[in-house]
């Protein structure tokens, strides 16, 4: 099926009741300005998003409220806000695996769900984001970024393994955007493992980073015993 054109492709959960369960297998969105595929209602759940394509929308996959739990082997072009946003977490949790983005920013985690992204590659002629998580869980696994950056927000547990990211700036971290214990009741970690960063390019083993004080970054490297 092909969306083009208009504000919005498909948006479900209009009506402010249901619409869960969908499927959509190799649909293509093409210049919807405002989204390609919209979330309107918290009980618009479990939409999955398989193969396909998103070119030159406003947001791809626009989850405002409700849930696209799976996004697997989807392809993006020219996104000109992101391929994904969230807008609200709702106790959701999403797994974006196997897809390829040549938009400049990828993925805004705004609301925070649980999210898992696995085997992407974020290939943009501009530098952006890779992801913006905005605090809970979030795993990276076996990810390239030639031109994207990771930034995390506020508390949450987090890690990043096995992936490549290209830029020297490429983890953006500011000690005052993110929680501590006492001044909080949650804090915010993140621990990174095996990863090639930066033109050098270098390469770190394991690392956990967090701040005591919301002023600085601490960092403990991991010691084999």
């Amino acid at each position: 099926m092909l969306f083009d054109g208009g504000s919005i492709g498909i948006e479900i959960g209009h009506s402010g009741f249901m619409g869960s369960e969908n499927l959509f297998l190799n649909c293509f969105w093409l210049s919807c300005s405002t989204a390609g595929l919209l979330t309107s209602n918290a009980n618009a759940l479990q939409q999955t998003i398989i193969g396909g394509n998103f070119q030159n929308c406003g947001i791809a996959i626009f989850i405002g409220t409700g849930s696209v739990p799976r996004i697997s082997g989807v392809g993006f072009q020219l996104s000109t806000q992101s391929d994904v946003y969230t807008g609200a977490s709702q106790a959701n949790a999403m797994a974006i695996s196997g897809c390829r983005s040549e938009s400049p920013n990828c993925i805004n985690n705004a609301g925070g769900q649980a999210l898992s992204v696995d085997a992407c590659s974020h290939t943009a002629t501009g530098n952006g984001y890779f992801l913006t998580q905005v605090g809970g869980q979030c795993s990276i696994r076996s990810c390239i970024s030639t031109l994207g950056v990771f930034i995390p927000k506020f508390w949450g547990q987090m890690k990043i393994e096995c992936s490549q990211f290209n830029r020297d700036d490429w983890l953006q971290l500011d000690a005052t955007h993110l929680w501590w214990i006492p001044n909080n009741n949650i804090t915010f970690c993140l621990e990174l493992e095996n990863l090639r960063v930066g033109s050098g390019p270098s390469e770190i083993r394991e690392q956990r980073l967090f701040t005591p004080d919301g002023q600085t970054i601490t960092t403990l490297n991991y010691q084999a015993a």
